[in-house]
């Protein structure tokens, strides 16, 4: 995980590999300062093409999520902020605070 310049933006988007639950293939998701898990408050400038508005049953409604650069399955929301070992889980200990 680290921090990555995209090309157009003036903002700095903290990107992970990550494998596609779908197509199992390597694959680039993205948080930015101030994203919650299922935040509606849109991206900044210079968004990447695979974070797209969707809607989830999970979630019961829709939030900028990221997707598959390979296969465009959506790579929700729960297995990168929440599940243990998730590319941008808070640590349990820091919740305790």
């Amino acid at each position: 995980m680290g921090v990555l310049y995209l090309e157009g933006g003036a903002m700095e988007y903290t990107g992970a590999e990550y494998h596609c639950w779908r197509c199992g293939r390597l694959t680039t998701v993205y948080t930015w300062a101030g994203h919650e898990m299922w935040g509606k408050a849109a991206p900044p400038p210079g968004k990447p093409a695979s974070i797209k508005w969707i809607y989830s049953r999970t979630a019961e409604g829709s939030y900028w999520a990221n997707t598959c650069l390979h296969c465009g399955v959506v790579i929700g929301d729960w297995y990168l902020y929440d599940e243990p070992g998730a590319p941008f889980a808070v640590p349990y200990t820091d919740q305790l605070n």
